[in-house]
């Protein structure tokens, strides 16, 4: 499976520290979504709904693990996104082949506080041990919002998680590849139907949602 995929580099337009065809991370040529220190992305976003809109979008993991208070104890990689209309600062940590998201801050354009998210359990962001073509599973959290009065919201989420294939074009201004396409789609607390486009030692390629396309432009170490 992996084997199918290994071909993801191609022509790209990338103008970063990557060299062309990949994004320059070390020793993460064996994962769909390499994630560590200083690491970075650069994403063209198109408001499918709104007359076709662009806008960037970058996710930088900082450069030292940090601790929370809400999590006496651990150390989490830090990514910030930055994109229009405010940013969001998250806290991740990787358990075996799998990236979790714990919480997430949300902050508007003029960089105030909005609201706080915690993930119990902690959600996927990508489980790189049921990637094979078919594989499909549920995954249940309950997303604690607390925002900027202090009032908090407590809403239960189921998603359905499938793997379409793992050799599936795709492309973005960073290039043409073979990908691994994820469909996650909420059964319970709301609606949020995306597709995911990872290829191996890049990471995320494309994101198709109802609403909004992303797409890759730069990534670097």
């Amino acid at each position: 499976m992996l084997a199918l995929a290994a071909a993801c580099g191609g022509d790209s337009g990338g103008d970063g520290d990557g060299d062309g065809d990949n994004c320059g991370f070390p020793d993460s040529s064996d994962q769909y979504l390499p994630y560590d220190l200083g690491y970075s992305w650069t994403y063209r976003v198109t408001d499918l709904g709104g007359g076709g809109t662009q806008t960037n979008k970058t996710q930088s993991v900082a450069d030292a693990e940090v601790t929370d208070d809400d999590f006496p104890g651990l150390s989490f990689f830090q990514q910030e996104t930055s994109k229009f209309g405010g940013r969001t600062v998250n806290l991740f940590t990787r358990e075996g082949n799998t990236l979790l998201r714990h919480k997430q801050d949300d902050f508007d354009e003029l960089d105030v506080f909005e609201r706080t998210t915690l993930y119990q359990p902690a959600k996927i962001r990508l489980d790189e041990s049921r990637v094979e073509a078919g594989t499909m599973f549920e995954e249940m959290y309950t997303s604690v919002i607390t925002d900027a009065a202090m009032v908090t919201v407590n809403v239960d989420i189921t998603e359905s998680w499938e793997v379409i294939g793992t050799d599936v074009p795709c492309s973005s201004p960073f290039g043409e590849f073979t990908c691994l396409q994820i469909r996650r789609i909420r059964t319970v607390g709301g609606t949020a139907n995306k597709d995911f486009y990872f290829a191996l030692g890049i990471g995320k390629v494309r994101e198709e949602g109802t609403n909004q396309l992303e797409e890759l432009v730069d990534c670097s170490p």
